[in-house]
Order: C-alpha cells, then sequence, then structure tokens
C-alpha cells in the first residue's frame, strides 16, 4: 500500500511502513513539533472536548490554526486529527500550558 512512498512516510507512522493500514497513521510528532505555534508546541492532547466543534478539514498545522482563529475566534485551542479534521476547542481560562496525554492521534496547540 505505502511501498515507495517515502514523502508520505516522512510524514506519517503506521503500524506498518508498507502494508498500513491507512487508519493506523497518525502524522509523526517531529512533524507537528517544527509547525508554527503561538503559545507552546503542538503536543498529543485531545483533552478539551466540550463544546468543541468542527470547522472543517485542512492539510497543515498552520492551515488549522487559520481556520479556528477565522471560524471560532473565542476558541482558545487548535486541535488536529491526523487525518486533518480540525476542531475549535475551549477551556475556563484557567489553562497555561497544554500536557501531552498520550498518541491519540489528536495534536492540540494553544491559542489563547
Amino acid at each position: 500500500m505505502f511501498s515507495g512512498a517515502t514523502a508520505f512516510q516522512a510524514k506519517f507512522k503506521c503500524t506498518d511502513a508498507v502494508t498500513g493500514p491507512a487508519r493506523s497513521c497518525v502524522l509523526k510528532q517531529s512533524y507537528w513539533y517544527a509547525s508554527y505555534c503561538p503559545l507552546g508546541s503542538w503536543v498529543y492532547n485531545n483533552d478539551y472536548t466540550t463544546n468543541e466543534t468542527n470547522p472543517g478539514s485542512v492539510g497543515t498545522p498552520e492551515a488549522c490554526i487559520e481556520l479556528v482563529r477565522t471560524e471560532c475566534p473565542t476558541a482558545k485551542i487548535a486541535n488536529m486529527g491526523s487525518e486533518g479534521d480540525c476542531w475549535c476547542q475551549y477551556h475556563d481560562g484557567s489553562v497555561t500550558e497544554i500536557v501531552a496525554t498520550g498518541t491519540s492521534g489528536y495534536m492540540a496547540c494553544l491559542l489563547a
């Protein structure tokens, strides 16, 4: 399935590099760390799902931040799944840092 897909394999980690399956593939954390995040780093976290909304899908973490800022101006967290689904997430104002809580395939970036 992914044999010879070097660009894909450089960006994604799958259960098996050749056979996948595709649903097992997640963005490598090194890709996220290199992406811009205004208040820290992108980290594996999907803890702020209460009242979250999905304004669409995007191709990069930076595009997710832009989409969240445009479509959900009061959102405090941009959250992106490994398949490009982008989420607007919220917290009560007490969050000053997002801590990695696993490798769920969702990465979060603190915006405010």
